[in-house]
């Protein structure tokens, strides 16, 4: 699950955390994924796809490191 929620997030965002012009349904999956993770955090609005950057990339990040990864 977390290498999926990871290759997700490489689809919506780059190595810097800049949103990817990836198409709102990638985006609204992306956060769909990173909320059935970690629910309860706020990774977005799964509606309008419009997500909150700073915390999906942060889970990026994270997921990175503990998959042993690199963007």
């Amino acid at each position: 699950m977390k290498q999926r929620v990871l290759n997700q997030l490489n689809m919506v965002l780059d190595n810097n955390g800049n949103p990817r012009a990836c198409g709102r349904d990638n985006v609204k999956k992306a956060i769909q994924l990173a909320s059935e993770l970690f629910p309860g955090m706020n990774y977005g609005d799964i509606d309008t796809g419009k997500m909150n950057v700073e915390m999906l990339y942060l889970l990026k990040q994270m997921l990175e490191l503990e998959l042993g990864q690199e963007g």
